[in-house]
């Protein structure tokens, strides 16, 4: 079925992707060239569009700029085809959808001349058309984007076109393009653009001798990159109530509707022949009153469904707060016990295995983590690449936090160690680093199309800094921690080694304790 292989398709360019990020762009392109001829054969214009451009940015990291070029050109061709079809349809979404996606495509030329200008040897002239090139296609992609008001798009463009003239030296230039890009990277809490352009920005400076300033922004970019957290906590949630809301009122105006329909039937009939009107209206009532009762479990089924899914990523408190209220305050909490555990050596080991099985690997180890941490009143918070996050005391405030968090990590400790033991050869021999640290917090959702519940505060740097102080097959705890914990580790049968006063990073010395079963 074309329903089918467009799945298929979606498939095998996600399959791609994944490789085109571990820089296996041989891999990237053999299910990207799958996926496009699936496309083809479907007359897919927005796939092959898509594919066309992925295509041309794995040539472009191997440095076959012509081929990148072909490629990329493609992309831009088609999506500028959509464009026009939009616009003779008077179709003003996919106007806007495909203006979007036709900056896309311009920008990645742009980017492409540019790379092509910083890594290859030409002569003034040819040198001054490449210049040229990039600069003509950044331009004309900021231009749509300002139409749009597509900010993060703004803000990219504005800093490449800083990286172009930084390259040829312009730094005058390249300083009011990064600063243009700052200021919108910024508006929109894009951290992501903001880490960037502040390196390139404290680079400007640095190669024109002002010392102060460039030392100032590069300090700005490790600050930024040191608090990005890349949340995978991000669901449908509004779409689902948008979605239920919208068949909801379909079902009314459909059972409305065939309501008339029958009256109207009933009516015809009803001057035939009195019998006939009669039968033929109580079959009616009958089928209509079927088919409500039908339609208003559907809605219930839908409903429980879309609360299933809200409560699977949002804390009980705070759901029906924004069902309720449509929003969520922001709470302060000040007894709650972060945790953190990351692997060691997890690069190197995934490298070693397919996406499937990487995959496939970290979700029956954090599916196990949920269920050591539901024992107790823990509330997840995230997973960040292989990292995982929890917090106790919180969204509902306890004293028994510290030592329900400190539970909790003796037991995923001794999962990973007792799973290196038993399990067969082939799994990986994973050694876990687990940090914790109790202070206060503050919590809310943040986000207004994608809710994400998250903790922020001084007391999660702390938690990650002993989960990155700690070592190997250990649970490090904070001295915070250890003396709220001190008086009942006998009782649960713990043992604690202080390590003394370690240096943490940007947080000076702390007290730290290695805690274990006995």
């Amino acid at each position: 079925k074309p329903s089918d292989l467009k799945y298929t398709s979606a498939t095998l360019a996600n399959i791609g992707d994944v490789f085109l990020k571990q820089k296996d762009y041989k891999k990237a392109k053999e299910y990207y060239f799958k996926a496009l001829k699936i496309d083809e054969e479907t007359n897919n214009n927005k796939g092959i569009a898509v594919i066309n451009g992925n295509i041309g940015i794995a040539y472009e990291e191997q440095k076959d700029y012509n081929k990148a070029m072909k490629f990329m050109f493609n992309s831009l061709n088609i999506s500028e085809y959509l464009l026009n079809k939009a616009i003779n349809n008077k179709n003003s979404d996919e106007i806007i959808e495909n203006k979007r996606e036709v900056s896309i495509k311009l920008g990645n030329i742009g980017n492409l001349y540019a790379s092509e200008l910083e890594n290859k040897k030409f002569n003034n002239n040819e040198q001054k058309e490449l210049f040229n090139k990039a600069r003509y296609y950044l331009l004309k992609g900021l231009k749509i984007d300002y139409e749009l008001n597509r900010k993060y798009g703004i803000a990219t463009k504005l800093g490449n076109m800083g990286i172009l003239h930084l390259n040829t030296k312009e730094y005058a230039t390249a300083e009011d393009y990064f600063k243009k890009a700052i200021l919108y990277s910024d508006s929109i809490d894009a951290l992501d653009l903001m880490v960037e352009w502040n390196k390139y920005l404290s680079r400007v400076y640095e190669e024109t001798n002002q010392m102060n300033k460039s030392l100032k922004h590069y300090k700005k970019h490790i600050e930024l990159r040191d608090s990005i957290n890349n949340a995978d906590k991000y669901k449908k949630i509004i779409q689902i109530e948008l979605n239920y809301q919208f068949d909801k009122k379909m079902a009314l105006e459909k059972a409305g509707q065939e309501k008339k329909d029958a009256i109207e039937q009933a009516e015809i009939r009803k001057k035939n022949l009195t019998l006939l009107f009669v039968i033929a209206i109580l079959f009616l009532v009958l089928v209509f009153t079927f088919y409500v009762i039908k339609q208003k479990n559907i809605i219930k089924k839908e409903k429980r469904r879309s609360d299933g899914l809200l409560l699977n990523i949002l804390p009980h408190e705070t759901a029906e707060e924004l069902k309720h209220f449509g929003k969520s305050v922001p709470k302060k909490f000040n007894l709650v016990t972060v945790l953190f555990t990351d692997f060691k050596g997890f690069t190197m080991i995934s490298e070693k295995m397919s996406p499937e099985f990487l995959v496939n690997e970290l979700n029956f180890i954090f599916s196990e983590f949920d269920k050591i941490i539901s024992k107790y009143p823990i509330e997840k918070i995230k997973t960040i690449g292989d990292s995982y996050m929890c917090a106790g005391g919180l969204p509902t405030a306890n004293k028994t936090n510290p030592i329900d968090i400190v539970l909790a990590a003796l037991e995923i400790k001794k999962f990973i160690n007792n799973r290196v033991v038993t399990e067969n050869t082939n799994i990986p021999q994973w050694k876990i680093r687990i940090g914790v640290h109790t202070g206060p917090v503050v919590a809310g959702v943040v986000g207004t199309k994608k809710f994400a519940y998250d903790i922020w505060g001084d007391t999660v740097n702390i938690a990650s800094r002993m989960e990155s102080s700690g070592e190997p097959d250990k649970v490090n705890i904070s001295n915070s921690t250890f003396e709220l914990i001190k008086n009942k580790l006998e009782n649960n049968n713990i043992i604690a080694t202080y390590r003394g006063e370690i240096e943490a990073k940007n947080k000076g010395k702390i007290k730290m304790y290695f805690v274990d079963n006995i």
